[in-house]
């Protein structure tokens, strides 16, 4: 149930995406490996087709299959159940043919596919991608540790990366962590009372978390585009392993209840500390500049951080940390049979944790599954425009900044609240002026704070927008002002900040940029993707930077003609 409302549930279905299909399958590939029972060899060709089926889905899969395989094969020899039997039959070669050949099976119609599409084995496979890890590692190191803006990979760097992607780890198994922190001192390094197979698993979800984050952290700290400044964490490397964690701690959950006299009190109330001490710091370190002065959007994108975005706001941080206080609350009264009594532990453990998981779903909902803005603007100027036309106003012209709102739905919200649409004209920023009614009553709607009077301002989510009063006063927009963009630089011919679709993007912080500004590459205008806050994108073309050379990043607005200032693009 609380793998149910984990965040990636309400942030990733609605996208069509590789980690749709890889989060089932990287679990069922767990599965299957630690189940090896040792008989038949045919029980191997699942594991192989399953790996390969991961690998097919994510290249990020790769470092995790010797890992997984080895783990599957080395089960029976630790069960003993080789036990007096040949060199030969300990080896299980049959056994490991099977699972070979069932990776095989999966993974050569791909490779023959890419064959005859003139992809090479090495990229078909993303060798690649170990590739550019291998070069990344390879770069320079400076001496250096607490500033964030700096131009290559260094010491400095590599610490703030490795500080984030803990913190990012921290939250992801915040409610329980104190739970996972008793069981690993207190059970899983005990002798007996503990199943081989229980052990194994927590082993290998340790191996699994130490590799993946140290390719996120490798990732992150070699990555162009967070240079001179980290741009944003990448904790979709990482979020897989949550359920993992989850099964952990409901192993763990069960070991205590069953041994609720094994954890002393003093043992429950350290445990807690360190996890109420970690949780908080780990909150500070990504959203509260407690050391380096990250970006606000640095951890805040549900996409990329989905397991620890929520927690930029108190309340969530409140609520974990009085789960975490309360869990050890109930763990100590458990221990005084009088009051609770060991039976009734586990239930109200598990309970407390799935409350907290369902109010965590649902603030994630309301932060990533917000129904259309388009109907909020007509239902609050509704009450406004009316009043104007029971005032005597004829009609109303609004020009308005706003992507991708289109003038009929638009219209169709204020109607929908009684506003007479035959005398409302409504007219995205750029058409002409001269379309307007000389009798109507002007305005200007953007979510741009302005050098000028507005009638009215409003907010829908996290935006605010701003109605400007026209009819005395033409409305002056100033130029666009090009403030920040990455990344700054590539190597000639390589890409960069590549996306899903393949293609090279910039990113750009803007100020009065509107709806019609687009990006321009040494007077070349890019297709150019004006997002909220007027934080653009943009396509470039690979023929743009296939030589050395230095190119002008600017800013121009279709309507007005106005250019920002411009920056340089290296080409190395």
């Amino acid at each position: 149930l609380i793998a149910a409302l984990l965040p990636f549930q309400a942030i990733y279905p609605s996208r069509l995406l590789s980690e749709d299909l890889f989060l089932p399958l990287f679990l069922f590939a767990i599965y299957f490996s630690l189940r090896n029972d040792g008989k038949g060899w045919a029980s191997g060709m699942p594991v192989g087709v399953l790996l390969a089926f991961c690998y097919l889905t994510k290249y990020l899969f790769l470092p995790a299959i010797p890992l997984l395989l080895f783990v599957w094969w080395v089960i029976p020899l630790l069960n003993k159940d080789f036990e007096g039997k040949s060199i030969r039959e300990k080896l299980q070669i049959k056994r490991l043919t099977a699972a070979i050949a069932g990776f095989l099976i999966a993974y050569l119609p791909w490779l023959i596919y890419a064959h005859y599409s003139g992809i090479s084995v090495g990229n078909a496979m993303g060798l690649w991608y170990v590739d550019s890890y291998k070069k990344g590692i390879e770069k320079g190191i400076e001496i250096g540790l607490l500033t964030v803006n700096r131009a290559s990979p260094d010491i400095g760097s590599l610490v703030l990366w490795v500080g984030a992607y803990g913190a990012y780890l921290t939250l992801a198994i915040a409610p329980f962590l104190s739970i996972l922190f008793l069981y690993t001192t207190g059970f899983l390094f005990r002798k007996s009372g503990i199943e081989l197979r229980e052990r194994i698993f927590f082993f290998t979800v340790i191996a699994l978390s130490l590799g993946y984050f140290l390719i996120a952290i490798q990732h992150s700290w070699s990555a162009e585009y967070n240079y001179p400044k980290p741009l944003y964490l990448i904790g979709r490397y990482l979020m897989f392993l949550t359920p993992l964690y989850i099964i952990g701690a409901t192993i763990g959950l069960y070991r205590l209840s069953s041994n609720i006299g094994q954890p002393t009190n003093r043992k429950i109330i350290t445990a807690s500390l360190i996890s109420l001490i970690l949780v908080y710091f780990a909150q500070r370190l990504l959203y509260g500049q407690l050391i380096w002065r990250l970006p606000g959007w640095f951890a805040d994108i549900p996409f990329n951080s989905p397991d620890s975005f929520i927690y930029k706001r108190q309340f969530p941080l409140l609520i974990v940390l009085l789960t975490i206080f309360l869990t050890g609350m109930f763990l100590m009264a458990g221990r005084m049979k009088n009051i609770l009594g060991s039976r009734r532990t586990l239930p109200f453990v598990a309970g407390l944790l799935i409350i907290f998981q369902l109010s965590v779903f649902y603030n994630v909902c309301q932060r990533t599954m917000r129904p259309a803005s388009w109907p909020l603007h007509g239902r609050i100027l509704a009450p406004i425009f009316n009043k104007e036309f029971d005032e005597g106003v004829k009609s109303i012209a609004v020009v308005y900044d706003i992507p991708r709102l289109s003038a009929s739905n638009f219209l169709h919200s204020l109607g929908f609240w009684n506003v007479p649409e035959a005398k409302v004209q409504l007219m995205p920023f750029g058409e002409l002026p001269n379309k307007i009614s000389p009798v109507a009553k002007r305005y200007f709607l953007s979510s741009t704070r302005y050098d000028h009077p507005y009638a009215f301002a409003y907010d829908i989510g996290d935006t605010r927008f701003y109605l400007y009063d026209t009819n005395q006063k033409d409305m002056r927009i100033p130029p666009p002002v090009l403030e920040d963009f990455g990344p700054r630089s590539t190597i000639a011919g390589k890409g960069f900040n590549i996306q899903a679709s393949g293609h090279s993007v910039l990113w750009l912080h803007t100020r009065y940029a509107t709806s019609t500004t687009v990006v321009t590459f040494d007077d070349r205008e890019l297709e150019t993707t004006v997002g909220s806050d007027y934080f653009l994108s943009a396509h470039v073309p690979d023929k743009l930077f296939r030589i050395p050379a230095e190119h002008h990043v600017c800013l121009l607005d279709k309507t007005s003609g106005m250019k920002s200032n411009c920056m340089v693009f290296k080409v190395r």
